[in-house]
């Protein structure tokens, strides 16, 4: 369950176990299901957040892209200062680079809320 990290943050110390356990940690996203179908923005807005990942990532899709920014759960957000220091050793950046000559001023991933709700598809 989340342990308060004070200045209204909070970190997994445990792992939730069924889908009570899941939906009391995480939010009960089917309550943010609008009668269409679509995702209430307020899930967006009370739930997840942007960081910055250490260095900027090919898209598996499109290696000529990249990405610098990545949304996720409020909760695991709190985890992104751990990944960056992981990621900051020797060569590892190298690593992850699709080429040598990657460009950090190649264009970056679409906004999500540009992409394919639950139910469209898109064809890439």
């Amino acid at each position: 369950m989340p342990q308060n990290l004070g200045e209204g943050k909070s970190v997994l110390t445990v792992s939730p176990c069924g889908l009570d356990q899941i939906l009391s940690t995480f939010g009960d996203i089917f309550q943010y299901v609008l009668p269409d179908h679509s995702l209430d923005p307020r899930w967006q807005t009370e739930f997840l957040s942007r960081i910055t990942l250490p260095f900027p990532l090919p898209l598996s899709w499109d290696k000529s892209r990249t990405v610098t920014q990545m949304t996720c759960h409020k909760l695991m957000a709190a985890f992104s200062p751990m990944y960056s220091d992981a990621f900051k050793s020797p060569g590892c950046e190298k690593k992850s680079s699709p080429s040598a000559d990657a460009s950090p001023s190649a264009p970056s991933a679409p906004e999500p809320s540009s992409l394919p709700t639950h139910g469209e598809s898109q064809l890439i």
